[in-house]
């Protein structure tokens, strides 16, 4: 299968132009990182989980910590069961779409349909096991509705998804319901933030402006009781369920009760991005902002900035006592928000926010491809797992901890992150691997400045390439991101390069 030429279009052009930095090193030091996570052997270790049933009723979650070579798998109730379905859809638009002459013809789009028909028409059982995460199992119809608006098979399912995550707001919270452990208890999660795009696209979808509501209220509760002044966050809010007032803030999956758990971190600057790209509404671009700030400053001098050190970015807790366990599924999610904040800056037209976020979404998503373990002359440690990523963890306050694996989500998301990247134009596709190839169709730096989906009168239409959405708007937003983050930032992977380089001529 050819593989991708990776060809930093705007990559190339924002590097550093030192006189030892040659347009060649620059190129070559790119795809040396990153191929991996574009590469056949990345693609068909999706391929062989997805091949190993035709009919599943048991979905993975995580590769065994004995034998990192097999997933363990779960029933239709657990929030994870759409992830490998996800992989398999954005695989399809990556081959289908971006890239449609790169010779790819693994029938993608039959395979995810094959892993996310048991997750249509769930059980009252599973929803309630679902609870909140029902936005995330709900991924497979969103896709399909991008494919076809007129799909109505997962218009409806989509909107009898929603109907349920609404029957879990209340409105003396203000919030969507988490989890159900107590009647005097309302916990809320920050992880919460990323299942409002399903509430959000089925207002689209049916016009009923309730969902939106609710959405925006769920966010904005959130953005007041679980983002600290700093930028860091609380996993777990509880309420009142009475009145909504603030009983309890602190963890479940984190280091302490004070500290920040990254994944949780990474959720929700990523959703409050997403909610931003929906609304138009600037303080959730500000937090968002805010909240990926926090966590590269979090990572100063660490890891996430050491060119060549074997690790992924991001520790399981940006508060936990070094040496710590780390997290590649955190990373793969922040890399997607920033990412996402990169594109909004391109089409505001803020070269600065273009600056800001360019550097560390580059680094990130290298330095997590790193832990692939395909390059082994980077990798000394090769990562032979059935995922993509190794150094996942799943929840390091288990008895024993649960890492330095593979997560089902974490490979979602360094695949969604990949495709973004041919989005926004910084990558080539390619027709053979000694060529570099044509931008990925549709390619532009706003790319990713617009919804999943557009509708109008209730009926759904593919959003495409456009420019449309808040992103384009100044809404009384900052001008680009601030430049807190570039302050504190050690000198990024590229620059170093140059100074290496440098050195040598």
């Amino acid at each position: 299968m050819p593989g991708l030429a990776l060809v930093g279009l705007l990559a190339c052009s924002a590097l550093p132009t030192g006189r030892g930095l040659t347009q060649r090193s620059r190129t070559a030091y790119w795809t040396e990182l990153v191929a991996p996570l574009y590469s056949s052997e990345a693609n068909n270790k999706v391929l062989g989980t997805a091949q190993s049933s035709s009919n599943p009723a048991q979905w993975p979650e995580y590769t065994d910590s004995a034998n990192p070579s097999q997933w363990v798998y779960k029933p239709a109730s657990d929030w994870t069961s759409a992830f490998l379905a996800d992989q398999l859809y954005l695989l399809h638009e990556r081959f289908s779409t971006l890239c449609p002459n790169d010779g790819d013809t693994t029938d993608w789009l039959s395979l995810a349909r094959t892993w996310s028909n048991g997750l249509y028409n769930p059980s009252q059982d599973v929803l309630a096991s679902w609870a909140h995460d029902v936005g995330f199992n709900s991924a497979p119809m969103m896709h399909e509705l991008r494919i076809d608006p007129a799909n109505e098979t997962a218009k409806i399912a989509l909107l009898s998804n929603a109907q349920y995550l609404a029957s879990r707001y209340s409105s003396a919270v203000g919030c969507t319901k988490s989890w159900d452990r107590g009647e005097g208890d309302f916990e809320v999660i920050i992880d919460n933030m990323m299942n409002l795009q399903l509430l959000l696209t089925a207002a689209d979808l049916s016009g009923n402006s309730t969902y939106r509501d609710i959405a925006t209220s769920h966010a904005n509760k959130t953005m007041q009781n679980h983002i600290r002044p700093d930028g860091s966050s609380y996993q777990v809010v509880n309420y009142d369920p009475t009145n909504g007032q603030v009983l309890w803030k602190g963890t479940a999956q984190g280091y302490s009760n004070e500290s920040t758990w990254t994944r949780g971190h990474a959720w929700g600057t990523l959703g409050f991005a997403l909610m931003y790209n929906a609304t138009g509404i600037s303080a959730y671009y500000d937090t968002a902002v805010r909240m990926a700030e926090f966590a590269l400053n979090a990572t100063a001098g660490g890891p996430a900035w050491q060119y060549g050190n074997p690790v992924t970015p991001f520790p399981w807790d940006f508060s936990a006592p070094q040496p710590t366990t780390l997290d590649t599924s955190a990373s793969a999610i922040f890399d997607t928000a920033l990412i996402l904040l990169l594109s909004f800056a391109a089409s505001r037209g803020t070269t600065n926010g273009e600056t800001t976020w360019f550097y560390p979404a580059t680094d990130l998503f290298a330095n997590t491809g790193l832990s692939s373990g395909t390059n082994t002359s980077r990798y000394p440690t090769r990562w032979t797992g059935a995922s993509i990523l190794g150094n996942a963890t799943i929840n390091n306050r288990a008895d024993p901890p649960l890492n330095n694996t593979g997560a089902v989500y974490g490979d979602a998301y360094i695949l969604r992150a990949a495709n973004n990247f041919l989005k926004l134009g910084m990558l080539n596709c390619t027709a053979g691997p000694a060529h570099i190839g044509t931008p990925a169709v549709g390619a532009s730096p706003t790319a990713l400045s617009a919804p999943w989906i557009s509708a109008s009168n209730g009926s759904a239409s593919s959003s495409g390439n456009g420019t449309r959405g808040p992103a384009s708007q100044s809404g009384g937003s900052k001008s680009g991101a601030t430049s807190g983050a570039s302050a504190h930032r050690p000198p990024s992977l590229f620059r170093t390069l140059a100074l290496v380089l440098d050195s040598l001529r």
